[in-house]
């Protein structure tokens, strides 16, 4: 490393947009264009996605503001201070395509346009945007500003393609969950229209006019089995800071949270939350307790947002003036989903816009009117639901870990702090390999899989929770298919996917002898342990080169359940037969293969193996192993 006031890496330089040899900042003006063109203002992008179109435009007839040009290697920017809107170029853009004056475009010359993408989405150059911007009605960057950034650079074009390529890949990944958190919510908001209106029978069916007898009520036409009843009834409402005061802030203090401090039920930022004295958690305490499936609900600001509470006794935290705490009688899952119901969200924007002060107060929250079917119905009701808000809490914590590693991937790979080894030797080995090729394999297969049930049971052992042969298989067939080896020794069992091969004379067997794992019998089965020789194993796994596979597995998998994982393999490999077959893949051909083979039809009598289950398992699939 050189030594300066800013740490420049060796081969790297320190540089600014201002540097005409790199860049071109592009003015504004616009050619002549026959026909129409789409008009992209910075409400057109969140974040570095479109979202919508502003609106279609002619040269003649446009907004004043539609007035820059896209070119070929450059990259756009929202100027306005506190706003990440990035996006880059492509040939669609340039044919079709004006943006907004409310952007700034910046023309790569001789460096990697999508390394330049990542420099502008980066925590460094936004901080420094906005520390620069100015003005009153709109606070932003001119030009000038943008020229004074600076920022590190890699004199090797290689090593810049490398940054990005590792970035992008990560953005995918987030696109690609933030799509599957989307699709879940698009069916949980199916399954609660007809769940929380019209139920479900005793013979599992949702219940239609058609078929079922329905009655009047104030909430429109209900099964007649039902009852609207107030939910003051249902629950206590607690306002947690009756003097609606709020406490100062303090330095390493207790977490103060209110709705939007939390990433998915029970889950809240720690980093992000107001911090206020322990005195406040103490005055809390003293007055009410959390209890498990207690929720809060938003009275001021964000008002609604029904979130459930992890209890005072599992972590230290205490609640805000803006929201109330809701702790029902009875059924605590049952009326968070009511609360979240289209019906009640209907009551509380009538009741809010109807004061000048949008609040939403106890006794509004007692007068909520709700839906209310027998006991046993609404527990049929709340298992639906709560199966698929775990599925979509889960998606949601994988997506904040991208998030968390993009961040830091970012902010090492952008200033130098870790390094692309070797790139230029790299460049040069990768023109005489196939780099889509894994490695070549030295040792028989037999051998490979003892070393990776190995490497398996050391990451996945715990003294808390039981590892069996069912995890072991599955995981072993998941490592295999992410390093395109063969997984022809996996046969349709009733467990899904699993190889007796591998169990009575390859890798289980061998590792043994190796003592690479220990097992023993029990009334659960075969328990896996960590062996006295696992440290060999270990040895090989990085003589293999398989630490990436073993890191891959552990991220992937560490805390699925071995339902899920079976649910996963088995839906990935009908995948595979049917795409050799060439039948397309969907919920109706993987259920098809399904039912018709002898070992795998009882499956679809599980409850994990339902129509939401099984499309999830497809959509795994997919995100896993790619298409």
């Amino acid at each position: 490393m050189k030594s300066s006031e800013i740490q420049v890496p060796d081969n790297w330089i320190l540089t600014n947009f201002g540097n005409k040899n790199l860049f071109e900042i592009l003015g504004s003006g616009i050619t002549f264009f026959e026909n129409e063109k789409d008009y992209y203002s910075t409400s057109s992008i969140e974040n570095d996605k479109l979202i919508d179109i502003e609106q279609v435009i002619t040269y003649r007839n446009r907004p004043s503001r539609a007035n820059m040009q896209p070119v070929p290697n450059s990259v756009w920017f929202a100027k306005m201070k506190n706003t990440l809107k990035v996006i880059q170029t492509n040939q669609f853009h340039i044919d079709n395509v004006i943006f907004s004056t409310g952007f700034c475009g910046i023309q790569a010359n001789n460096i990697d346009c999508s390394y330049l993408l990542q420099v502008l989405k980066s925590e460094n150059f936004n901080t420094k945007k906005d520390n620069l911007a100015e003005g009153t009605t709109q606070v932003a960057v001119n030009n000038q500003h943008v020229k004074n950034i600076e920022f590190l650079l890699p004199c090797s074009i290689y090593e810049q393609q490398k940054i990005a390529s590792i970035l992008s890949k990560l953005d995918e990944a987030i696109t690609q969950t933030e799509q599957l958190i989307d699709k879940y919510k698009k069916i949980k908001e199916g399954l609660m229209h007809d769940l929380l209106t019209r139920g479900i029978d005793e013979q599992g069916n949702i219940r239609s006019e058609e078929t079922h007898e329905f009655k009047n009520s104030p909430l429109g036409r209900i099964p007649a089995e039902w009852e609207v009843i107030k939910l003051g009834k249902l629950i206590n409402a607690i306002d947690p800071q009756p003097d609606h005061r709020t406490p100062a802030e303090v330095e390493n203090g207790i977490p103060y949270l209110g709705i939007s401090d939390f990433i998915t039920h029970k889950n809240f930022d720690i980093q992000k939350s107001r911090k206020v004295s322990a005195d406040v958690l103490i005055k809390q305490q003293n007055s009410f307790e959390v209890e498990n499936g207690d929720l809060i609900f938003g009275k001021i600001g964000t008002i609604g947002r029904p979130t459930i509470l992890p209890v005072f006794n599992e972590i230290n935290f205490a609640l805000s003036a803006n929201v109330i705490l809701i702790k029902p009688y009875e059924c605590p899952s049952f009326i968070y989903w009511s609360m979240e119901a289209y019906y009640v969200i209907e009551q509380v924007k009538i009741a809010t816009h109807s004061t000048s002060q949008p609040a939403f107060g106890i006794q509004k929250i007692r007068d909520i009117d709700i839906l209310c079917p027998k006991p046993e119905e609404r527990n049929i009701i709340t298992s639906k639901l709560d199966k698929i808000e775990i599925v979509i809490n889960e998606t949601k914590q994988q997506l904040y870990k991208f998030q968390l590693q993009k961040f830091g991937l970012m902010h090492d790979l952008l200033t130098g702090t870790i390094r692309i080894s070797n790139c230029e030797e790299q460049k040069e080995q990768s023109s005489n390999v196939n780099i889509g090729t894994h490695k070549t394999q030295a040792h028989n297969q037999h051998i490979e899989d003892a070393v990776l049930i190995g490497a398996i049971v050391n990451v996945f052992y715990s003294d808390k929770y039981t590892l069996g042969r069912k995890k072991i298989q599955k995981l072993l067939y998941f490592v295999r298919r992410h390093q395109e080896a063969s997984v022809a020794c996996f046969k349709k069992k009733a467990a899904g996917p699993y190889a007796d091969e591998v169990r009575y004379k390859g890798g289980e067997p061998i590792a043994k002898a190796n003592k690479y794992i220990t097992t023993k019998t029990d009334n659960l089965g075969t328990v896996f342990s960590k062996g006295e020789n696992t440290e060999k194993a270990l040895a090989y796994i990085e003589k293999w080169e398989m630490l990436s596979d073993i890191d891959w597995l552990l991220s992937q998998f560490k805390y699925t359940k071995v339902d899920q994982l079976e649910l996963i393999a088995t839906i990935d490999m009908a995948r595979c037969d049917l795409e050799k077959e060439g039948i397309s893949v969907s919920l109706s051909t993987i259920k098809h293969l399904i039912a018709t083979n002898k070992e795998w039809k009882e499956k679809l009598k599980k409850d994990y193996f339902d129509d939401f289950s099984i499309q999830r398992g497809i959509d795994e699939s997919y995100r896993l192993f790619g298409e």
